[in-house]
Formats: structure tokens, sequence, C-alpha cells
């Protein structure tokens, strides 16, 4: 949450104030997640043995999928 707030106050040296300050907030956030979760998912590939991976392991649950679109509404209620 912090590098979000960091971020967004780097990014608005450069912000045009004719679009919405939500929207940057929002895809900043977005960004760190994604990044987050690459990161995740690079560790966990890293350290797996290729024979014990299944499709179902390598891919998002529908509670995770659920849980993602969660963090992203509160994102966009703040």
């Amino acid at each position: 949450m912090q590098d979000t707030f960091a971020d967004l106050r780097e990014a608005l040296e450069g912000f045009r104030y004719d679009a919405s300050v939500r929207t940057l907030v929002f895809t900043i956030a977005r960004n760190k997640l994604n990044g987050h979760l690459r990161r995740i998912m690079r560790d966990r590939d890293r350290n797996a043995d290729p024979g014990e991976l299944s499709l179902a392991t390598i891919g998002t649950s529908p509670s995770e999928r659920i849980a993602l679109k969660g963090k992203g509404r509160f994102l966009l209620s703040a």
C-alpha cells in the first residue's frame, strides 16, 4: 500500500489534471498488484518440480479471482 502512494506522489508530478485522479490511483494499484502476483508465480515456478505442476496449480482458482476483484473494488472506493 505504501509503495502505491509513493508511486502516486511521483506520478502526480507529470499528471494531466484533465484526467481522473481516481483512475490514476486505480491504475497504479493494479500495476502493483499484478507485479506482486507475477513475483509470486515466478518464485513458485522457480522452486517447483515441473513434474509436480498441473494446469490447476498454475492458474488462479475461482476464489482467488473473486478475492482479486474484491481488492480492486476496495481500491476504487478509496
